[in-house]
C-alpha cells in the first residue's frame, strides 16, 4: 500500500496521530526517501536519533514540523512509530509504523 501524500510550502505542518496508549512514545524522522538522516535532529551525525513525543490521555499526538524555506523542492517523508511496543511482543513496533510523502513546493 502506498504512503499518503500531500504537497506544502514552506511553513508549518502539523502532523497528528490516534489509536496509540496513553503516554506511549511516539518516535518521528522526517527525511528524504530512502535515508535515515532525521532533518528534524539537531546536530546532525551519520544517523540522527528521531525526535520523541508522548500521547496523552486519550492516546493521540500532535507534532509540528517547521518546513524550511532552505530545503530543497521535492519529496520528503515522515515515518512515526511505537519502538516500545517490540517490548511487549517481537515485531509489534515494526507493525506500529505509519508513513506519509511529503511534496515540499517553493
Amino acid at each position: 500500500m502506498a504512503a499518503p501524500t500531500i504537497a506544502v510550502p514552506p511553513g508549518l505542518l502539523r502532523i497528528g496521530g490516534t489509536g496509540y496508549e496513553p503516554d506511549e512514545m511516539i518516535s518521528i524522522l522526517f527525511a528524504r526517501p530512502n535515508t535515515d538522516y532525521n532533518l528534524l535532529s539537531p546536530g546532525g551525525g551519520a544517523r540522527p536519533e528521531p525526535v520523541v513525543v508522548y500521547t496523552g490521555p486519550d492516546g493521540s499526538y500532535t507534532f509540528d514540523i517547521d518546513v524550511s524555506a532552505d530545503l530543497a523542492t521535492g519529496e520528503y517523508g515522515i515515518m512515526t512509530w511505537a519502538p516500545e511496543r517490540e517490548r511487549e511482543r517481537i515485531g509489534a513496533g515494526e507493525e506500529s509504523k505509519r508513513f506519509l510523502t511529503v511534496i515540499v513546493t517553493n
